[in-house]
């Protein structure tokens, strides 16, 4: 096996479960601090800003740094000012809402650009305004990653995917991209930020449709851990198989000491 020196990260269902820190998450990553590997934590959820989850996952332990996180947010809000977008109706939490306008797309509710991000506030009224302008599809429409559900502590609630289906069947409208994992916009701005070599880079996640098929996709090592999201039983019946698997990630952090 190639020498890692480069890790792209899963969270939810990898390094935690809601607030619940899964077994040797931080040890892990602590473990990458020590040996001087360099790591991203790439999160499909949306639903916070990169700074409050920073602040976040450094209350719950984990040694991470504002260089260390990349969501599916951040990359959908670079996506469209790279595109000149500079406004769309943001259906997100007001987290995500601060961080879009840090990075120069303000939230305008007369839009007709459309971004869709996992809004753990989602209501009604939100859902009947992101209808109207899919309606009328005069503008861009974008959603920050394909998840049908979020493992959390008590067992899954639904993602951004599972909002795509609910706009798909009342408009009839598909997101025009998304940004977030497994896409190869997500990978190759991630890639950019470590400087990473793809020989020497791994993905470490829990799904097999986001984390297993980005490594597939773009040739670097794919580590499953069975935290979260897929089963033995998944596995097993899955077309798309990683390169190892981990009952948890204090597994995965003995293999790589065993290696040095």
């Amino acid at each position: 096996m190639k020498k890692l020196n480069y890790f792209l990260l899963d969270l939810d269902g990898t390094l935690i479960l809601g607030k619940k820190v899964l077994r040797g998450a931080i040890e892990f990553l602590e473990e990458l601090k020590k040996e001087r590997k360099k790591f991203i934590i790439l999160t499909n959820n949306s639903s916070k800003s990169s700074t409050a989850y920073l602040r976040f996952l450094r209350k719950l332990g984990f040694p991470v740094n504002s260089e260390n996180i990349l969501t599916s947010g951040m990359a959908t809000a670079i996506f469209l000012k790279e595109r000149k977008v500079k406004e769309a109706y943001i259906v997100g939490t007001k987290s995500t809402i601060r961080e879009f306008e840090s990075l120069g797309i303000s939230f305008n509710p007369q839009s007709k650009n459309l971004v869709l991000t996992f809004d753990t506030t989602l209501n009604f009224k939100k859902l009947e305004k992101a209808t109207e302008i899919l309606r009328k599809k005069e503008g861009v429409y974008v959603a920050t990653h394909p998840d049908n559900i979020c493992p959390i502590e008590e067992g899954f609630i639904p993602d951004v995917g599972s909002f795509i289906a609910l706009l798909k069947e009342a408009t009839g409208k598909v997101p025009d991209f998304i940004p977030g994992k497994p896409s190869k916009y997500f990978f190759e701005k991630a890639m950019a930020l470590l400087q990473a070599i793809p020989e020497e880079t791994a993905i470490v996640g829990d799904r097999l449709t986001t984390d297993i098929k980005t490594g597939k996709d773009f040739g670097i090592t794919s580590i499953m851990v069975l935290t979260g999201e897929t089963t033995r039983k998944d596995l097993e019946n899955s077309e798309i198989k990683p390169d190892l698997v981990f009952e948890n990630l204090t597994e995965l952090t003995e293999f790589l000491r065993s290696r040095q």
